[in-house]
């Protein structure tokens, strides 16, 4: 029997981001075109190499007409009571 074990990058890769990408924009490159970056920064957030700050998060929600919590696996807003 042969198991298979995910790498590291294989378990934070971002699928739902991915897809999202991939319904909007077609590629991961048409996708940094509009960003104004390019293709490896979008590949690396996908696999959870780098990390975005939180108006970069919202600007790429926006861009993808998604939920940043959604995307991004956050929590709703943080709301102080």
């Amino acid at each position: 029997m042969v198991y298979i074990i995910p790498t590291i990058q294989e378990v934070k890769m971002n699928w739902k981001l991915k897809e999202r990408i991939a319904e909007k924009y077609g590629t991961q490159s048409d996708f940094a075109i509009v960003l104004r970056g390019h293709e490896s920064d979008v590949s690396r957030v996908i696999r959870g190499r780098r990390t975005l700050t939180e108006a970069e998060r919202q600007m790429w929600a926006d861009l993808l007409g998604a939920d940043r919590a959604e995307l991004f696996g956050e929590e709703a807003d943080h709301v102080q009571n």
